[in-house]
């Protein structure tokens, strides 16, 4: 009997090869998480400095506490019923009932996970963070005056920028 006997050399090889083809796999599992890792931090960072933007331009930060939108908004950030329960449903985790987005540290996670669900996941910006809490997902289907009442805002949302040094 040989050593090289040539059904074990085959078999080797047969053996390297599928490990390497394993170990490729998994180094590119382990560079997919680290992309989507960044592009959650990236996505955090954009709502992040969204949240006192919004604070500001729907409540002048809590100084007006008065529902808005004939008294369909209501809380330190003005959210609708619709917009409660959109954030809910994208993240089940909160609960909680619509009359809670009265108190800041509710609303502030209800803005959260609303602009997460629904903001651009491939460049989010802060931009994108007030025409979505402004106008909704579907906001270039809205008639010219809608989109008009939008630009107002993001023009309100970027004075505020300024104000408060958030780029």
């Amino acid at each position: 009997m040989r050593f090289f006997n040539r059904d074990r050399i085959v078999n080797f090889i047969g053996g390297i090869m599928f490990a390497a083809i394993i170990l490729c796999f998994a180094l590119q599992g382990l560079a997919d998480a680290k992309v989507v890792r960044a592009k959650n931090d990236e996505i955090t960072n954009v709502i992040n400095k969204a949240i006192p933007i919004l604070y500001e331009k729907e409540s002048s930060s809590g100084k007006n506490k008065n529902d808005g939108d004939n008294g369909k908004a209501i809380g330190p950030f003005q959210i609708w019923e619709i917009y409660w329960q959109d954030a809910v449903n994208c993240d089940k985790s909160i609960g909680g009932n619509y009359q809670d987005c009265r108190k800041y540290e509710y609303a502030e996670k209800i803005v959260k996970a609303y602009l997460r669900c629904y903001i651009n996941k491939e460049n989010p910006t802060i931009k994108d963070a007030c025409y979505l809490h402004n106008a909704g997902p579907g906001r270039g289907k809205h008639s010219i005056k809608a989109k008009q009442r939008v630009a107002d805002y993001w023009r309100d949302c970027q004075r505020i920028m300024k104000e408060k040094n958030i780029n």
